[in-house]
């Protein structure tokens, strides 16, 4: 991330703005603190621009060759299990 600035501002839309959380036990993981209906849209909107590139200032690394990328699904853990 080389300009984090409208990460910053979906956490601020968001209601959890970066390093201003008052106890320092983080913001509440209950229901009632974050969800609604703006906040899924908010959240959904921010994913689909990350994902997809449209975040300004962040960038996603390249997708591995496909060769790389099979050995390390084979190699996983999740894959010696079967």
């Amino acid at each position: 991330m080389s300009e984090g600035r409208a990460f910053v501002q979906t956490l601020q839309q968001l209601g959890e703005p970066l390093y201003m959380c008052q106890p320092p036990t983080g913001y509440h993981q209950t229901a009632d603190a974050w969800v609604s209906a703006g906040g899924l849209v908010t959240r959904m909107n921010f994913a689909t621009r990350l994902v997809s590139g449209n975040m300004p200032g962040v960038t996603l690394p390249a997708n591995p060759p496909p060769a790389q990328e099979l050995a390390l699904r084979i190699g996983s853990p999740e894959f010696q299990r079967h």
